[in-house]
């Protein structure tokens, strides 16, 4: 945990990578609402809380229209904030379950990609030729199969992790 008590410091801390910012809306050199479209860039998963003292609506707008996990408003109990924190952070973990399984789905689809193009080259072989390599059952033992085998490895592996 870092306490920063500027914007700049702020980005600067990022640097070494953080998943959750909470941030008052007024900073000595930047309000907290401009902060956070830098800090979005800088920390694509993380989260950012907005804190203020301020009852305004305008503020509260422009907050959530930057994508604020939550607009807080002060005074608040100090358990809120870490409840609050807390679900913010497990946003941060699901956001990056969902990356690495998209990534694990386009690895697999590109196995499909590659059988479905053998496929289709057995399929345009074997209409010219009847050599045994061109015959479906050769391509599904020697090609197939092992393809299938490793990405079943490659699922139980990252399963593992």
């Amino acid at each position: 945990m870092e306490v920063c008590g500027t914007a700049a410091a702020a980005l600067r801390a990022t640097d070494a990578g953080i998943d959750l910012a909470i941030v008052d809306v007024r900073l000595p050199d930047l309000t907290g609402v401009r902060l956070v479209p830098q800090l979005r860039t800088r920390m694509p998963d993380g989260e950012v809380i907005l804190m203020t003292g301020d009852d305004s609506l305008d503020t509260a707008i422009a907050a959530v229209r930057e994508g604020v996990f939550a607009y807080v408003q002060k005074p608040f109990a100090p358990h809120d904030l870490l409840a609050l924190a807390a679900r913010a952070l497990a946003q941060v973990q699901l956001r990056r379950e969902r990356t690495r399984l998209a990534v694990e789905l386009a690895v697999l689809s590109g196995f499909a990609v590659v059988l479905l193009a053998g496929a289709a080259l057995v399929a345009a072989c074997s209409s010219s030729t009847t050599t045994p390599r061109s015959s479906p059952n050769f391509f599904a033992r020697v090609i197939a199969a092992p393809l299938l085998a490793a990405a079943g490895r490659m699922s139980r592996s990252r399963r593992l992790e």
